[in-house]
């Protein structure tokens, strides 16, 4: 009987310290949410997806305003000369130790009525005011995407901007499917071939999709895989078609979508060999159209301070063997070389990369000291020439005397006394009674005191949040475990509907695909609940379907999840 009442006062004791602990997590969280911010200066930012643009093809324009609540956008001056498709307005929060930053978007789908040449600037009134964005220029041309003969109800079509290269140059191969039906899903049944070429693909959530129009008809445009492509040697090379699969919706429920298989062209690429004519002796293997921007923080300087050089190169050329600018010593100065950033991208349907580099330069003297121009030599691919790219260099003033420090040198008899400074923070005094006993200043205490008791905080709230998202992935996992022991796939079904209602919210078996697709941002999970569903509908009507295994699906699923 005592035994119950103490496990029955344990229990209670635990429940009573959970409360404890919700309760300061709550109050830690209102004092940092609702901690006064600094104010922040407004702003307000116009961009646009490409700024070169085609006749019929659509694109996103983006007006951003920071930091300014209740701002009004009056107009985008330009945008009488593009046909807006759609507009949706967004907006969100940040914390960032304890300063929060607010953000509106207002997005606009448009698309260029006329080819032409086009400036666009946003105007916003703000508490009486009328503020500008920056300027965009945009470059409209005909559409010179498919000639007329070409133009079908769905298609895919290989993208390469270049069909001649150098060896060392790098390209970029995409490929686009062209739609005017409603699609649910697509991919590659089998990934091109690119053997010859080291391939660097662009992340999914990069690609994207806009409308336009071909033949006086819309399409929806999606961008399906796009790569970076760098050639391993000299001679043709050919990337052969490949088999692509497009699932288009039927609006029916049991059979939602027909599979239709198309296939990509295939691309024929002549990689050339560098010249050896005038190769400078001090080439690292830079191909392509190279451009560079340098600055100096300062050209004159106190002895014992520093300056930086930044430098920028960008363009179309292959800046992986650049991994440094100055290979030389320079007399007067030490030199400290970092890679500040390095960026690989496709822009406009080209290959695009730059590279930052911060020298901070670090003078040994005093009195003017030069830093030399540096060359660097590359292949420039359009005019087929080697070229050099400058970094100009600079005279810098460094003032002040540079201090001598002599082996030899000895104490002046009337050197002033050091000042000798007493630490009185913390006293230890030795009792009589062989304790240690230590004063220390009540200040000092307190702030101590604070820092344990916020550190102590700190702990509780980590160990309330792991306990409780350690009990939902329990949750989920009992789940889990259910479908590994289950064999009626009818079963395993309503498991897998109870797996996405705890995760997602959201019911399989009570919204509609496009639902779905809404709700579960994953998209592997999402195809993998897809391919069941499918597979389970479609299992009642044809007795030769090729089998897959359910089992092995959802562990796939579940492990996305976790």
């Amino acid at each position: 009987m005592t035994g119950r009442i103490v496990k029955n006062k344990l229990a209670y004791g635990y429940k009573y310290i959970n409360y404890i602990l919700i309760l300061v997590s709550v109050v830690v969280l209102v004092m940092l949410l609702f901690r006064p911010a600094a104010a922040k200066e407004p702003q307000f930012h116009l961009n646009i997806d490409e700024t070169s643009l085609e006749k019929g093809v659509s694109t996103n324009l983006v007006l951003s305003v920071e930091n300014a609540q209740g701002a009004e956008v009056l107009e985008v001056r330009g945008l009488n000369n593009f046909d807006i498709l759609s507009e949706r307005q967004s907006s969100s929060t940040q914390i960032i130790n304890g300063d929060i930053s607010r953000e509106n978007k207002f997005t606009y789908v448009i698309m260029p009525l006329r080819k032409g040449e086009y400036t666009l600037k946003g105007i916003v009134k703000y508490k009486g005011k009328k503020y500008e964005t920056n300027q965009l220029g945009v470059i409209v041309k005909d559409s010179d995407i498919l000639k007329e003969n070409e133009i079908k109800e769905l298609f895919i079509k290989s993208i390469i901007n270049q069909e001649q290269i150098y060896f060392g140059e790098k390209f970029a191969l995409g490929f686009e499917l062209y739609s005017r039906y409603n699609i649910e899903n697509f991919g590659f049944v089998e990934q091109p071939d690119l053997t010859g070429f080291i391939s660097l693909k662009i992340p999914q959530d990069k690609l994207r999709a806009n409308y336009l129009q071909l033949d006086g008809k819309k399409y929806v445009k999606y961008e399906v895989g796009k790569s970076i492509l760098t050639p391993t040697g000299t001679g043709s090379y050919t990337v052969p078609a490949s088999t692509f699969q497009v699932n288009v919706s039927t609006g029916n429920f049991f059979d939602s979508s027909k599979a239709v298989y198309l296939q990509t062209e295939p691309v024929e690429i002549e990689v050339k060999a560098l010249p050896l004519d005038n190769q400078p002796d001090n080439f690292e293997g830079l191909v392509g159209e190279l451009e560079i921007e340098s600055s100096f923080s300062k050209q004159e300087l106190e002895y014992g301070d520093s300056l930086t050089l930044k430098v920028k190169l960008s363009g179309n050329c292959n800046l992986d063997n650049l991994d440094k600018i100055f290979n030389t010593e320079i007399s007067g100065v030490s030199i400290y070389e970092t890679e500040k950033n390095s960026h690989e991208d496709i822009r406009n349907g080209r290959y695009y990369a730059s590279k930052e580099f911060d020298i901070i330069i670090v003078p040994d003297k005093t009195g003017q000291i030069m830093v030399p121009t540096i060359e660097i030599p590359y292949f420039n691919s359009v005019i087929e020439q080697y070229e050099k790219a400058r970094v100009e260099g600079a005279v810098i003033k460094v003032n002040g005397d540079a201090e001598v420090f002599s082996q030899n040198t000895e104490i002046n008899e009337h050197t002033e006394p050091t000042e000798t400074i007493r630490i009185e923070k913390v006293n230890y005094t030795l009792a009589n009674n062989d304790y240690l006993l230590v004063k220390v200043k009540r200040t000092y205490l307190k702030t101590g005191l604070y820092i344990i008791v916020l550190i102590v905080l700190m702990i509780l709230i980590l160990l309330f949040s792991y306990k409780y998202w350690r009990r939902r992935d329990d949750r989920l996992k009992e789940i889990y475990n259910k479908v590994k022991k289950e064999n009626d796939e009818n079963e395993i079904f309503m498991l897998l509907n109870e797996m996405i209602k705890y995760k997602f919210n959201v019911s399989l078996k009570a919204v509609s695909r496009e639902r779905l697709k809404s709700e579960i941002e994953n998209k592997e999970i999402l195809q993998d609940v897809l391919e069941v569903m499918d597979y389970l509908e479609n299992k009642r009507y044809a007795k030769d379907l090729a089998s897959i295994d359910i089992k092995d699906r959802i562990k796939k699923i579940y492990r996305q999840m976790v």
